[in-house]
C-alpha cells in the first residue's frame, strides 16, 4: 500500500457543486449543475451510453471518452458509470491535476488521489510498501501489492481524469505549467502503454537485484479520460508517446429524442405528462420532431429547472406548455440575468472579467480571491454561497485549495456577450464624459467672452453717468474688444483646426488607402480607419456637415472590409452596415459628386463579399447587382473619372464572382467579360495602368474558372494563357504589390486546375506548390488576410490531389494534414472553414481505405469541428446549419464503408437520405452542396448492398447515384470524370439484379468516357479503378464464359498495373477480390 503523506491528496469533492437538499421530488431537475453518485436516482436517458462506457472500461486498460460541452460528460462518469463499476470491484479515483507553482509533481498528486480513495473503499495486501518519489508506473505495480476491500474481493482502481482538455489550456499558460503537463504526459503514457519508466528501466540493468519488486505483466488498474471534442486533435497529438489514445474512444452524442423524454419524464414524474415533455424536447431541440430530436442535456436540465421555477412561482401542480414561451437562448440569458440581479453592478464586471479568459474559456480561481473580489464589488459576505446556490458557480478542491469556476460551459457564451456589452458600454461611456468634459471646456470659453462683454455694456452706461467714469470705461471697452478678438481667433483656430484635421483624416482615408491597398496592411488600414472615426466621434455636432459625414462613411467601410477580409465577418456586418446608411443619405439629400457614388458602390460590394463569405448566397445576389446599378450611369456618363470607371469594372468583376460561386455560370461569364472590357481601357491610360492589369488578370481567373465548369475548356486554357503574362509584369514592375502577387496566385491555380483536367499531374503539383508559395508570400506582409489563407489551402488541396492521383499518398496527406492543423488554429469565415472541411472529409475516407482508421467517431471529430465551427457564424436559418449534422452522418457513413463494416455504412446512409428529404436548399451554392451529398449517400449504399450481395436494393440505389446527372450548368471535366466512375459502379448493381438494358445504357456512357480520358494520357490509379469496373460490368454483361473470362481478366490487369500504394486501398482490394471470384466462377 502507498506510504502515507501529510499532504492530502486532490480529488474531486462527489457533490460540492450542490447545496444540500436541492434536489428532491418537487426539484428534480438539476440546470447547470453535474450528477453525482448521490443524486444518481435522477439521472435518466443515458443507460446505453453508460453501458457501452462500462463495457470498454472493462475490456481495455484506457479508455476515451469525447465529446462536446454540455453532453453530459461528468454526469455519465459519476451518476452513471461509478455507480455500476463499483459493486463490480472496481474503485474509482478522481484526479483532476493542479498545474500551480505551489502544487506538488502530477505524479505525487495522482498518488495521493489513489491513496485517499482506496483507504476509503479498502486495503493495499503490502502496506507501506511505495517509496516516496516512484513512479506512477513503479507505484501500481509492485510486486503481490494488491487493493482488497473489507470482504477481502479484489478491488480494481479506476483512474479518472475528467475535462481533460485542461492539461492543453490551463497548463499551457506559462512554462512552469508546461513543464508540469509534460512530466504528467511521460507518467501517464508508461501508465498507459504498461511499460516500465526508463529511468527505472536504467536502475534495474545497473542492479537487477530490483527485479523482484515488481510484477511487469500486471495490468490491474484501469484508466479513463473524458475530454471536450473539439481537444481531440490535440490529444491525436499524443499518439506517438501513447499510440493507445486512438484505440478505445468513445464519442457521446447529443441525446435522441426518446432519451431526452425519459431525462424529463423520469425525474418529474406526475410533474410532467408525455405530452408537456414532448413539448419540451421540441422547444429545446429548437421545433425538429422528438423522433428526429438532437438535444443537449444540459440545456434541457436547465430549461426543465426553469420551467419548474416558474411553477412554483405561480402555484402550479404541474408543468404546462403555456410555460414555454420563450427561446433556449433566452433561458441561458434571464438565468444569468436573473442570478445577478440584486447584485451589485461590480460582481458581473468581476465574474465577467475574472471567471472567464480573454478568447471565452472559463477560468477558476481561488475561492479566497473571489471574496475579496466580491467584497471589494461591494457585494454581501454571503454572496458566493448565494451564486453557487443559484447554480452560476461551483467550487471544487484541488490540493486543499477551493477553486470557484462557472458551474457549466454552457454559461461561457452568455456571459461573454454580456461582458461584450458592459465593455462596449463603458467605452461609450468614456468617451461620452469626455466629449462632456471638452463641451465644458467650450462653454467656459464661452461665459469668460460673456463676461467681457457684460463689463463693456457697464462701462458704457458709466461713462454717461459720470465723466471720471470715461477713463474706466475706456479700458473695460479695450478688454472686451480684445476678447472678442481672442474669441474669434479661437474660432478661427478650432475651423483652421478642423480644416487641417479633416485633411489629414482625407489623405488616411484615401490618398493613403490607395497606396496601402496593394501592400495588403489589414491592420494598418483597420487602425487608420478607427483613428478616423474616434475624431469624428469627437467632434461636436455643430461641426457635423457632408463632408464629415462621408469621410465618416469611408472611414466604416474601410473598418468593415478589414474585419471581413480577416474572416471577422460578424463583426464587419455593423460598420459596413452604417457606413452603407451614411452614403445612402447623402444620396437621398442630393449628393451626387463621384466620391460619393464611388464610396457607396464600394461599401455595397464589399457587403455583397461579406454575405458570401458568411454562405448567405441570395443576399450576396442581391448585393452584388446593387453595387452595378449604383455606379453603372456615372461610369456611363461621358468624361467619367477613371476611379469611377475603376469601381465600375470591380463591382461587375465581383458580381461575375458572385454568380460563379453560386453555378450561375453563363451570367457569370457574361458579367466577367463586361469587366474584362473595363479593365482593358483602363490599361491604355498609363496613370492607371497597373492597377488595371492587376484588376484585369484576377477577373481573368474568375472567368477561365466560370468557362471551365461550364464545360469550355478550351476557352479557359485560352483565357489564362493570354493572362498569365499580364499578371507577371504587374507583379515586376511594383514590388511588394500584393493585388499582383494575388492575381497571379489565383491564375497559377487555374492553370493546376487545367493540369489535372488534362492528367498532367506532375505539372499540376507543381503549379499548385507554386500557387502556396505566392500564398505564403503574400501572407508574410498580411498575415491576417482569412482569404489569402483560403487560397493557400486550396492550392495545397490542389497538389494532394495530384499526389494522390500519381499514387504518393503520404504526400497527399501530409499536405492536407497541414491544412487541417492551420484551419482548426486559425478559425476563418464559414466560407473558407466550409471548404476546408470537404478537404478533411476527403482525407479522412483515404486514410479509412488505407486501414488507417479504427475509430470512426475520433477519425471524423476534426471534420465535425471544422463544420460546427462554421455553422456557428451562420444564421440561425441558414442552409447549411441544418444539412451540417446529417453531413456529419454522411461521412460517418463513409468511413464505416472503408474500413469494412457495409451493414452499418447502410444503417447510417439510410437513416440520414431521409432527413434530406426534408431540407430544401434554394441558392446554388445550397443546391450543389446538397447534389453532393446526396451523391455521396447514394453511392455507399450502392457499395454497400453490392458488398452484402442484396442485388434489388443495390439496383435501387444505383438508380438514385445517377439520376439527374450532370446537373444542368456543371459539365466540368472533373464532374463529368466523377460520373463515368459512378455510372460503371452503378451499371454493375443493375446487371446483378438482371437490368440489362439499363445496365447496358449506362455502362456504354462510362466506357466511352473512360475511352476519351485514357486516350488523353490518363493511367492514375483512379483511371485504372474506372476502368476496372467498367470491366467488371462488361463481364457481368457479356454473353459467353469466353467473353467473361476476357473482361474479368482484363480487370484484374487494371488493378495489378497500378503503383504499390493504389493497390493497398481497400476499396481496390474488395474489387480485385470481386473480379477473382467472377473469373473463377466462370473458368473452363
Amino acid at each position: 500500500m502507498p506510504a502515507e503523506s501529510p499532504r492530502p491528496p486532490m480529488t474531486a469533492p462527489v457533490s460540492s457543486a450542490l447545496a444540500p437538499g436541492a434536489i428532491d421530488a418537487q426539484h428534480p431537475w438539476l440546470g447547470l449543475a453535474s450528477f453525482t453518485e448521490d443524486t444518481r436516482a435522477y439521472f435518466h436517458g443515458r443507460d446505453d451510453e453508460v453501458g457501452e462506457l462500462g463495457r470498454r472500461v472493462q475490456r481495455k486498460l484506457l479508455t476515451i471518452l469525447f465529446g462536446q460541452s454540455g453532453l453530459g460528460k461528468t454526469s455519465i462518469l459519476r451518476a452513471g458509470l461509478v455507480p455500476r463499476l463499483r459493486p463490480e470491484g472496481y474503485c474509482p479515483v478522481y484526479v483532476r491535476l493542479d498545474y500551480g507553482r505551489e502544487s506538488p509533481p502530477p505524479a505525487e498528486q495522482i498518488k495521493l488521489a489513489i491513496y485517499r480513495a482506496t483507504e476509503a473503499a479498502g486495503h493495499w495486501t503490502r502496506a507501506g510498501i511505495a517509496t516516496a518519489g516512484e513512479s506512477l508506473w513503479e507505484f501500481l505495480h509492485h510486486r503481490d501489492d494488491v487493493l482488497r476491500d473489507a470482504e477481502g474481493r479484489t478491488l480494481v482502481p479506476l483512474l479518472i481524469f475528467d475535462q481533460f482538455e485542461e492539461i492543453f489550456t490551463l497548463a499551457q499558460g506559462d512554462d512552469h505549467g508546461r513543464q508540469r503537463a509534460a512530466e504528467f504526459i511521460e507518467e501517464l503514457a508508461d501508465l498507459v502503454e504498461n511499460r516500465a519508466p526508463r529511468a527505472l528501466e536504467a536502475r534495474l540493468e545497473a542492479d537487477e537485484a530490483g527485479l523482484e519488486k515488481y510484477d511487469f505483466s500486471r495490468s490491474d488498474y484501469r484508466i479513463l479520460i473524458a475530454l471536450r471534442e473539439d481537444y481531440l486533435a490535440h490529444l491525436e497529438g499524443l499518439r506517438a508517446r501513447m499510440p493507445s489514445v486512438t484505440q478505445n474512444r468513445m464519442r457521446l452524442a447529443r441525446m435522441t429524442g426518446a432519451q431526452a423524454l425519459a431525462a424529463v419524464t423520469g425525474p418529474g414524474g406526475s410533474l410532467v405528462n408525455d405530452e408537456v415533455a414532448a413539448a419540451i424536447v421540441r422547444f429545446v431541440a429548437g421545433g425538429a420532431e422528438v423522433e428526429r430530436a438532437e438535444v443537449e442535456p444540459s440545456l434541457l436540465s436547465l430549461v426543465c429547472r426553469e420551467l419548474n421555477n416558474t411553477r412554483l412561482a405561480q402555484g402550479e401542480a404541474t408543468i404546462s406548455t403555456a410555460l414555454l414561451a420563450g427561446s433556449r437562448d433566452t433561458i441561458l440569458s434571464e438565468f444569468y440575468e436573473r442570478t445577478l440581479a440584486d447584485q451589485p453592478a461590480g460582481v458581473r464586471a468581476f465574474l465577467e472579467d475574472e471567471l472567464l479568459t480573454d478568447s471565452g474559456y472559463r477560468e477558476s480561481i481561488a475561492e479566497e480571491r473571489v471574496r475579496k473580489g466580491l467584497a471589494a464589488a461591494g457585494a454581501a459576505e454571503n454572496t458566493l454561497a448565494l451564486l453557487i446556490d443559484r447554480r452560476l458557480l461551483r467550487v471544487e478542491e484541488r490540493l486543499d485549495v477551493r477553486r470557484v469556476e462557472l458551474t457549466h460551459d454552457v454559461l461561457c457564451g452568455v456571459v461573454k456577450a454580456s461582458r461584450t456589452l458592459r465593455h462596449e458600454r463603458e467605452a461609450l461611456e468614456q468617451a461620452g464624459r469626455e466629449l462632456e468634459a471638452q463641451r465644458e471646456r467650450e462653454a467656459a470659453t464661452r461665459r469668460s467672452l460673456n463676461r467681457a462683454r457684460l463689463a463693456a455694456a457697464v462701462a458704457g452706461v458709466l461713462m454717461l453717468g459720470a465723466a471720471g467714469s470715461a477713463v474706466f470705461g475706456w479700458v473695460n471697452l479695450r478688454r472686451a474688444a480684445a476678447a472678442e478678438i481672442r474669441a474669434s481667433r479661437e474660432r478661427d483656430r478650432a475651423q483652421q483646426s478642423r480644416a487641417e484635421a479633416e485633411k489629414l483624416v482625407s489623405f488616411l482615408l484615401d490618398d493613403l488607402y490607395t497606396e496601402l491597398e496593394p501592400t495588403g496592411k489589414i491592420e494598418i488600414v483597420s487602425g487608420l480607419a478607427r483613428r478616423a472615426l474616434a475624431y469624428f466621434s469627437a467632434l461636436p455636432p455643430e461641426f457635423h456637415d457632408a463632408r464629415s459625414e462621408r469621410f465618416r462613411a469611408i472611414a466604416l467601410s474601410r473598418l468593415g472590409l478589414s474585419l471581413s477580409q480577416q474572416g471577422k465577418t460578424l463583426e464587419a456586418e455593423d460598420p459596413l452596415r452604417e457606413a452603407e446608411e451614411l452614403f445612402r443619405r447623402l444620396a437621398d439629400q442630393g449628393d451626387r459628386s463621384p466620391e460619393t457614388i464611388v464610396g457607396h458602390t464600394a461599401v455595397v460590394r464589399q457587403q455583397s463579399r461579406n454575405a458570401y463569405l458568411q454562405n448567405r448566397a441570395g443576399l450576396s445576389v442581391e448585393l452584388g447587382r446593387r453595387a452595378v446599378t449604383l455606379v453603372q450611369p456615372a461610369a456611363a456618363a461621358a468624361g467619367a473619372p477613371a476611379f469611377i470607371r475603376l469601381e465600375h469594372g470591380r463591382s461587375t468583376m465581383n458580381y461575375g464572382f458572385i454568380l460563379l460561386r453560386e453555378r450561375q455560370h453563363a451570367e457569370s461569364i457574361e458579367a466577367l467579360r463586361q469587366a474584362l472590357g473595363i479593365f482593358e481601357k483602363l490599361r491604355d491610360e498609363p496613370q492607371h495602368r497597373q492597377r488595371a492589369r492587376v484588376q484585369y488578370a484576377e477577373a481573368c481567373a474568375w472567368l477561365s474558372e466560370a468557362l471551365r465548369r461550364n464545360g469550355q475548356v478550351a476557352d479557359a486554357v485560352e483565357i489564362l494563357r493570354a493572362a498569365v503574362p499580364i499578371a507577371n509584369e504587374a507583379v515586376e514592375a511594383e514590388a511588394g504589390n500584393l493585388g499582383a502577387l494575388r492575381s497571379r496566385a489565383l491564375l497559377r491555380s487555374r492553370q493546376a486546375q487545367a493540369a489535372m483536367d488534362d492528367f498532367q499531374y506532375r505539372e499540376a503539383e507543381k503549379l499548385a506548390l507554386a500557387t502556396a508559395a505566392d500564398w505564403t508570400e503574400f501572407l508574410r506582409f498580411d498575415a491576417a488576410n482569412d482569404t489569402a489563407r483560403n487560397n493557400r489551402r486550396v492550392a495545397r488541396g490542389v497538389a494532394a490531389a495530384a499526389q494522390w492521383r500519381i499514387g504518393e499518398f503520404e504526400s497527399a496527406i501530409r499536405l492536407s494534414r497541414e491544412n487541417a492543423r492551420e484551419i482548426i488554429a486559425a478559425g476563418g469565415s464559414p466560407s473558407t472553414v466550409r471548404g476546408a472541411a470537404f478537404q478533411t472529409e476527403v482525407l479522412d475516407a483515404i486514410e479509412a481505405d488505407l486501414g488507417r482508421v479504427t475509430d470512426v467517431d475520433a477519425a471524423i471529430a476534426e471534420g465535425n469541428r471544422m463544420r460546427a465551427l462554421a455553422v456557428a457564424q451562420v444564421d440561425p436559418e441558414n442552409y447549411f446549419r441544418f444539412v451540417t449534422p446529417l453531413w456529419n452522418e454522411n461521412q460517418r457513413s463513409e468511413l464505416l464503408l472503408r474500413t469494412g463494416r457495409p451493414d452499418e455504412a447502410l444503417t447510417v446512409a439510410r437513416s440520414v437520405a431521409g432527413k434530406f428529404r426534408t431540407l430544401n436548399p434554394v441558392a446554388g451554392s445550397e443546391k450543389e452542396t446538397h447534389r453532393y451529398l446526396l451523391e455521396g449517400n447514394a453511392r455507399v449504399q450502392t457499395e454497400a448492398l453490392l458488398r452484402l450481395r442484396r442485388w434489388a436494393e443495390a439496383a435501387q440505389a444505383a438508380r438514385d447515384l445517377v439520376r439527374g446527372r450532370p446537373a444542368l450548368g456543371d459539365t466540368s471535366p472533373g464532374t463529368l470524370d466523377d460520373l463515368a466512375t459512378d455510372r460503371a459502379i452503378a451499371a454493375v448493381a443493375l446487371a446483378r439484379h438482371g437490368d440489362k438494358a439499363e445496365a447496358r445504357e449506362l455502362l456504354s456512357a462510362a466506357a466511352r468516357s473512360n475511352r476519351e480520358r485514357r486516350a488523353a494520357g490518363a493511367d492514375d490509379h483512379a483511371s485504372r479503378t474506372q476502368t476496372a469496373w467498367i470491366a467488371l460490368g462488361e463481364g457481368l454483361l457479356a454473353a459467353t464464359p469466353a467473353e467473361q473470362r476476357r473482361w474479368f481478366a482484363q480487370g484484374i490487369s487494371e488493378v495489378n498495373g497500378m503503383a504499390p500504394q493504389p493497390q493497398r486501398l481497400r476499396s481496390v482490394r474488395e474489387l480485385r477480390e470481386t473480379l477473382e471470384a467472377e473469373l473463377a466462377r466462370v473458368a473452363p
